[in-house]
């Protein structure tokens, strides 16, 4: 299932895998979308908390309004997607 433009989610009988979608910068495939796993966890719900996670680091976000801001932000955008799921 695709969470965003930039994550994807997957899950198997053992594991539910992150992927980040980036481009191809080298090979073959070179400017093609390529899918790399960040994360493997055992439920959904673990991986929506790493994705967030993941984001907030990523922002290099210091002071702690802003990161409640972008974590409220990014759980709204989750709740919003998948409210008829």
């Amino acid at each position: 299932m695709k969470l965003n433009e930039r994550y994807l989610i997957e899950s198997d009988k053992l594991n539910v895998t992150v992927y980040e979608i980036t481009v191809a910068k080298e090979g073959k495939r070179v400017g093609e979308p390529i899918k790399k796993a960040v994360g493997y966890l055992t439920t959904v719900e673990q991986a929506y908390k790493f994705v967030v996670d993941r984001e907030i680091k990523g922002t290099g976000m210091t002071d702690f309004k802003t990161i409640m801001s972008k974590i409220n932000e990014l759980n709204e955008y989750i709740k919003e997607e998948f409210k008829n799921e």
